[in-house]
């Protein structure tokens, strides 16, 4: 068999891995390394300096979180479940077993970063502005122009697909977005707790501001709930009036009971969806060693690869070789 037959006949996981053990040597590459050991450690101190340099610029960072549970059981005692009156409404057109309704938890949780939440945090504190106070004046409520690179890029690439200018004032749906990232929701496997974590560097306004969306979401949930129940105790209180049958109003009745008494539930003063176990916490967050570990560890890395490539640049460009001659 010649050598082509024998070539074509392997694996081709087997061809590519004898290619590369023939042309790529760890030996080689040590050797490379270790003759450019002082750019990997001027690239390792760099980076180390560069990230005690980001750690200071950064400043301080704390951390406010509240432990939460939900404020009732779902679906009982007149709570947010509409399960049951769901069941029965399916009941009565001759459907077949309805589908659960979303706990108001999980309504909770998924509702931290919506559009609804923003808007109404906007509208009771004015936080579109006082989040993005950088470029928001509270007292004239003018907005100041973004400038720089960045923003001229940001802007032409706008221009270029036709979308609104990114550059102007901040919206709402800023706000929605800054929430859903900024607000971190854990779940302890064990014990069932849910977490909400803020992080800011002003520990005063980290606590305020997680218990103003906290506050401001089950009011939230709450007024979605009532809408639903009033429109239910509407829709449920023309059905009695005009219905004959017995057997139908008697479901009617107990439909339109559960309804109201869950319309009762959205008007108590109290935490509707959610409630904190313990919080707000703020305590401060070191992250100095964590940022200069890794900024140290990635420009060690680029210092490796300066070391490894730098004989594939032409010779006349090789102003280092006088300094860092290969051994």
């Amino acid at each position: 068999m010649s050598s082509l037959d024998e070539a074509q006949s392997r694996a081709p996981t087997a061809v590519i891995r004898d290619y590369l053990r023939n042309s790529i040597s760890i030996a080689d590459v040590t050797a490379q390394i270790w003759s450019g050991r002082l750019i990997v450690a001027i690239a390792l101190v760099f980076g180390l300096v560069y990230g005690l340099y980001q750690a200071h610029r950064a400043g301080p960072l704390y951390n406010a979180s509240v432990e939460l549970l939900p404020a009732d059981a779902d679906g009982g005692g007149g709570g947010g479940g509409g399960s049951g009156a769901i069941g029965l409404l399916s009941s009565l057109a001759g459907g077949g077993a309805a589908g659960g309704a979303v706990p108001k938890f999980t309504q909770f949780q998924f509702a931290i970063g919506s559009v609804g939440v923003a808007q109404m945090l906007d509208t009771k504190y004015d936080m579109v502005c006082v989040v993005y106070r950088g470029r928001c004046d509270r007292k004239t409520h003018t907005w100041k122009p973004r400038t720089g690179f960045d923003a001229a890029f940001a802007a032409f690439l706008a221009r270029v697909a036709g979308l609104p200018n990114p550059n102007g004032p901040n919206t709402v749906a800023d706000l929605a977005h800054y929430n859903f990232a900024s607000i971190g929701v854990t779940k302890d496997k064990t014990s069932g707790l849910t977490t909400l974590n803020y992080f800011n560097s002003d520990p005063k306004f980290a606590a305020d501001y997680l218990i103003k969306v906290l506050d401001t979401t089950n009011n939230y949930v709450r007024e979605q709930d009532r809408a639903t129940a009033r429109n239910m105790v509407e829709y449920v209180a023309h059905r009695v009036a005009t219905n004959t049958n017995v057997e139908q109003r008697t479901a009617l009745d107990q439909l339109l009971l559960q309804q109201e008494r869950r319309l009762m539930m959205t008007e108590v003063s109290a935490p509707y969806a959610a409630t904190i176990l313990d919080g707000p916490t703020v305590t401060p967050v070191n992250s100095v060693l964590k940022t200069v570990v890794i900024n140290g560890f990635l420009y060690m890395l680029l210092g490796m690869a300066i070391a490894v490539f730098r004989n594939l640049v032409p010779v006349r460009w090789r102003f280092w070789s006088r300094i860092w001659p290969r051994s």
